[in-house]
């Protein structure tokens, strides 16, 4: 493989990496800013940093439940 395509290989295998932190991340910022003292500035802000990142509503939501579990568990 040349040294541009094992780049090429190496960022793609880095985005599908970020792209499974993307949900996890976003579930927390979610909590945290309904715990906050102004939790619609907090969740417009996360809107804007997610929006068109092909992030689906499930994942989201399957995100905040697993997080509100351990959250509950600890």
């Amino acid at each position: 493989m040349s040294k541009q395509l094992n780049q090429v290989n190496q960022s793609v295998n880095w985005l599908k990496e970020a792209r499974k932190q993307i949900p996890p991340a976003a579930a927390r910022a979610v909590i945290d800013s309904v715990r906050s003292s102004e939790p619609n500035n907090d969740l417009l802000t996360l809107v804007g940093i997610i929006a068109g990142h092909n992030i689906q509503a499930e994942e989201l939501l399957i995100a905040i439940r697993n997080e509100l579990i351990a959250a509950s568990n600890s």
